[in-house]
């Protein structure tokens, strides 16, 4: 978001930055528990070298590096922890490479991540491929089925044993969160 953007943004909603300064020092020391969706966001630097020759207008690119990161409610649970709270993260991960990034990000960054590995699922990745500054195509790993009931037992349990003095719900449309599920965890905080 441009800087631009973020001002017309904090002008609509009456927000200045003293407040913003405010809440921020508000967050110091605060213990907080998150749950949501992990996302790593990887993004693919290429470099354009043509076209294919063949019948489809197929681009070519040549791969140059790439950028993962732990994104979605990570990224939240991130935030906060830098915004000065002890922060507990829950969320789903597959049994893959992808699961190991994320607790390795989570353990840098100083977050308490309590993981619940499902094998039959991934973990969700959005790959990004960019070349000459443009996305030029979107890769997704996903699987948004419901979370599994064993899951779902685990996650009420690590909220109504928490000691958080808040939770934050981070659901970006990956399975956690449904009908189904939110007021079972809504019904499990302390």
């Amino acid at each position: 978001m441009s800087v631009e953007k973020l001002m017309a943004l904090m002008e609509s909603e009456k927000i200045t930055f003293d407040q913003l300064k405010d809440s921020l020092a508000r967050c110091q020391g605060k213990r907080v528990h998150v749950l949501g969706d992990t996302i790593v966001d990887t993004y693919a630097y290429c470099n354009p070298i043509g076209s294919s020759t063949s019948k489809t207008p197929t681009l070519a690119v040549k791969y140059d590096r790439e950028q993962s990161f732990a994104g979605g409610a990570a990224i939240v649970s991130r935030h906060l922890k830098e915004a000065g709270a002890e922060v507990v993260f829950t969320t789903v991960l597959g049994d893959d490479s992808l699961k190991d990034f994320v607790l390795r990000e989570m353990e840098t960054h100083g977050v308490v991540c309590c993981p619940e590995v499902e094998s039959s699922r991934v973990t969700t990745q959005k790959n990004v491929f960019i070349a000459d500054g443009y996305r030029v195509l979107k890769v997704d790993k996903v699987d948004n089925r419901p979370i599994s009931s064993k899951t779902l037992t685990a996650f009420a349990s690590a909220l109504s044993n928490s000691e958080a003095e808040a939770f934050v719900f981070s659901d970006f449309s990956h399975g956690i969160f449904s009908k189904g599920t939110t007021q079972r965890l809504i019904s499990a905080l302390p």
